[in-house]
């Protein structure tokens, strides 16, 4: 067997030393998610008891919440934890193995294709910019829509402050 030269040493020690890192970084991640888990499952279990005794959680601050959790941390809710980590493990999509996802290059967002490809479906566009331009922005929010205050209609159509301290004064 020939030796191996500097650089595939180097490579595959840095190779050897990422994988012991990565095992050490997802038994770190199971064991905080076991006791994240833990956690969850004796908070729920004290919130629910007290329900049960007719009792509102609010009254309890979360020190005396937390207290009561820890007091009920035993081998059954660690076993129980488990099991419920080990279930939302145990469901993968078997299609998932099979199928890559395709991914789109270019395609215009106002166009979409049919299935003859015959027909194309366009979003509507704005054929004059100044009516575009007038109705955006900021404008009299008790006021009324453009096209009717052109007309002349906002005594008659809506409210108009003029109206409102006409009849103030009329009192």
């Amino acid at each position: 067997m020939a030796t191996q030269s500097y650089r595939e040493r180097m490579k595959a020690a840095r190779a050897e030393a990422r994988a012991k890192r990565e095992a050490e970084q997802a038994e770190w991640r199971r064991r905080a998610e076991l006791r994240c888990e833990i956690r969850k499952l004796a908070m729920d279990a004290v919130k629910a008891g007290i329900r049960a005794r007719w009792d509102k959680v609010q009254l309890y601050s979360h020190a005396q919440l937390v207290a009561q959790a820890n007091a009920m941390i035993g081998p059954w809710l660690v076993a129980q934890a488990k099991a419920q980590i080990a279930a939302r493990r145990a469901f993968s999509d078997p299609r998932s193995v099979h199928e890559q996802d395709e991914a789109i290059v270019g395609a215009h967002p106002d166009y979409v294709g049919r299935r003859d490809r015959g027909q194309i479906e366009c979003v509507t566009e704005v054929e004059d910019s100044r009516l575009a331009e007038r109705s955006g922005g900021m404008s009299d929010p008790e006021g009324l829509p453009v096209a009717v205050q052109s007309v002349g209609g906002e005594r008659t159509l809506g409210w108009s402050g003029d109206s409102c301290e006409s009849e103030k004064g009329g009192e």
